[in-house]
């Protein structure tokens, strides 16, 4: 796999009402009170392009104002060909061509045009800029990534993270849930960004024989959750980030009294119940089983529960002790030592 690209950022993700912003349980006041926060208020959505903003959030508006658009297309010996697709794959060899210099460009053009293959094209003012092309194995359960680059003057912008989780969500509607890629050394921090691992989460057997091996290369895999919107994840943890630090401050704000000091030892007291001290409870903490089973027991409990203990021990050392022998003189024949 050869991949050319700016500095990139991990995940990006669609459709985030298909995951649970939250698990933890939350108050309806309190949830009412973050919706208008973070939903409703104008400035929380203004906000979204502020200097801590993903870096694909941009080109996620974008797409939203209809400026870019993302397509899969394909070559068919089937059907009559498309103007526009034609012109479009013509757009992904030039770009595949000039962003991978070290590629044949005949080697480019055969798997561009190739209708095993396919390639999400990302179009800007009707003209490609990048595109990724991929191959599917549907009966091997995995998709090969073969090529993957942007035009240079659109790059660093975002672009390469949200062409990438468009094809995540391509395939999780195709029930593909694996990606595999040989990345050159260029290309390795690219992919890690976008959960890629050089631990191949499928067997080899699924793979040997199918993809083509580079030299040099490392292969990586990436395993999908068709639980994630991936084109609105970063929008989703970001919220998600700011809901948390809205629910440590308002615990913070609860616990925040000052409770006077212990002043039972000094009359002697050793120790004391750990939920007897004040505030205590009002911070969250609850009595676990193993601190319940470690409780002081009745003092007539504990002696007869020890007066049972050494009567078992008595009986067993009598039965196991036989001292008779030592009464009588022991013949030299028993003992010739």
């Amino acid at each position: 796999m050869h991949v050319l690209f700016g500095t990139l950022h991990v995940h990006s993700l669609l459709e985030h009402r298909r995951t649970p912003l939250l698990i933890c349980p939350i108050p309806t006041v309190l949830k009412e009170e973050l919706c208008v926060i973070f939903f409703l208020s104008p400035a929380s959505q203004n906000n979204f392009l502020s200097a801590h903003s993903a870096r694909d959030e941009a080109a996620r508006l974008e797409e939203r104002r209809g400026v870019i658009e993302f397509h899969v297309v394909g070559n068919s010996l089937n059907q009559k060909p498309n103007k526009k697709i034609l012109m479009w794959l013509v757009g992904l060899q030039n770009v595949f061509s000039h962003q991978l210099p070290r590629m044949p460009k005949e080697y480019i053009t055969r798997l561009v045009f190739d209708p095993k293959h396919k390639t999400l094209a990302l179009i800007k003012d009707g003209r490609v800029i990048g595109g990724i092309c991929f191959r599917m194995f549907p009966s091997q359960g995995f998709t090969e990534i073969v090529f993957c680059a942007v035009t240079s003057n659109e790059q660093v912008k975002g672009y390469g993270t949200h062409l990438m989780n468009h094809l995540k969500e391509f395939h999780i509607k195709h029930d593909i849930l694996n990606f595999l890629t040989y990345a050159d050394e260029y290309a390795i921090g690219y992919f890690k960004k976008q959960g890629f691992s050089k631990e191949i989460k499928i067997p080899k057997t699924k793979y040997v024989g199918y993809i083509k091996d580079y030299e040099g290369a490392t292969l990586m895999g990436c395993e999908l959750n068709p639980q994630i919107p991936y084109t609105e994840f970063s929008v989703i943890i970001k919220k998600q980030k700011e809901i948390i630090k809205k629910l440590i401050e308002r615990k913070q704000a609860q616990i925040r009294k000052v409770y006077p000091g212990l002043s039972c030892f000094k009359d002697g007291v050793r120790q004391i119940p750990i939920e007897s001290i004040p505030g205590i409870r009002e911070t969250g903490w609850k009595q676990s089983g193993k601190e319940k089973s470690k409780e002081p027991k009745d003092s007539d409990q504990l002696y007869s529960t020890l007066k049972s203990i050494l009567q078992q021990v008595k009986v067993g050392v009598s039965f196991s002790f036989s001292p008779w022998k030592y009464f009588e003189m022991i013949s030299h024949t028993e003992f010739p030592y």
